[in-house]
């Protein structure tokens, strides 16, 4: 069987791709990330596929907490993502997670526009080029401009225009906490109830997101803290890694709930998710917390 020899990201890599003439498969995961895992076993572990790259292109791993600068510059809008690039870094192709089919159609494709449709890839790089130094040098920063409570007014605008009035969260497809969102709504509805006239919309945003992020099934009500996302509008189907930056936020969020709204539940809710990061996440021998537990699918199929 063969299996696909992942360089690390740096010159080595680009210089084997540049003597070779071959174009850079980018694989950029995560430990925690379920599809990652599964992309791996599906189509990387696929005989023919791996001995298709092994031959034809410089495959390069990154870990996308390790290495944020390459996740932040290729990411695609989620993880795994998958790109080929030319041996000087330029994006040709890229994409999240490629099925197997799609991923037996679409490389042989790109190999042949990389040996044999030059003029078109120049002509696209060089438009790519010249979009991302447009992206690398905005407009001047106005700094004679006010800060104004305009801005605020507007964020909120668009906080109860996402909210989802059947379910709770924001957006009608995934639901993720979202606490950045919702300690804005909380920072305004204080200081609504400090002018005498509490703001009716964010209670009900609050009230019925808050009791649907530690209802649903985006808490581990078992282990404790909070799951990624979950696939569904009404906090069904969660994907079951845990990431320390949302628990942390959330924690943080809950506290502040608590402290703005006096609910109790919202205290135990916060208390719960500090110590699931302490009793889980927390490396005494580092004597620091772990970025992520992973998705364990078949541990959280087990009958309770």
């Amino acid at each position: 069987m063969s299996d696909i020899v992942w360089r690390p990201w740096g010159d080595e890599a680009f210089t084997e791709a540049r003597i070779e003439n071959r174009p850079v498969l980018l694989s950029i995961t995560a430990d925690w990330c379920h599809f990652c895992r599964t992309m791996d076993e599906q189509v990387y572990g696929n005989e023919a596929i791996a001995q298709y790259i092994s031959d034809h292109f410089v495959p390069v791993r990154v870990d996308a907490d390790k290495r944020p600068d390459i996740n932040t510059r290729y990411a695609q809008g989620g993880l795994p993502s998958t790109l080929v690039l030319t041996p000087d870094g330029d994006g040709i192709w890229g994409g999240t997670f490629i099925a197997l089919d799609g991923m037996a159609q679409v490389m042989p494709q790109i190999l042949n526009a990389f040996h044999n449709d030059k003029a078109n890839l120049d002509a696209q790089l060089t438009q790519q080029r010249e979009q991302l130094k447009q992206q690398a040098t905005p407009p001047p920063l106005d700094t004679s401009l006010p800060v104004t409570p305009e801005i605020g007014r507007v964020a909120q605008v668009g906080i109860k225009h996402n909210f989802d009035f059947a379910f709770g969260g924001f957006g009608k497809e995934q639901k993720f906490g979202h606490p950045d969102a919702l300690e804005l709504c909380l920072l305004y509805y204080a200081r609504s109830l400090q002018a005498g006239a509490p703001d009716a919309d964010l209670k009900i945003v609050l009230d019925k997101t808050l009791t649907a992020l530690v209802d649903g099934g985006l808490h581990d009500k078992d282990a404790g803290g909070f799951f990624r996302y979950t696939q569904t509008p009404d906090w069904r189907e969660p994907h079951h890694e845990k990431l320390l930056r949302d628990n942390a936020l959330l924690a943080r969020m809950f506290t502040h709930a608590y402290q703005v709204l006096g609910d109790e539940r919202w205290k135990s809710a916060a208390a719960k998710t500090l110590q699931y990061l302490d009793a889980t996440l927390y490396d005494v021998g580092a004597s620091g917390w772990g970025g992520s537990q992973y998705a364990d699918p078949e541990y959280y199929a087990q009958p309770v």
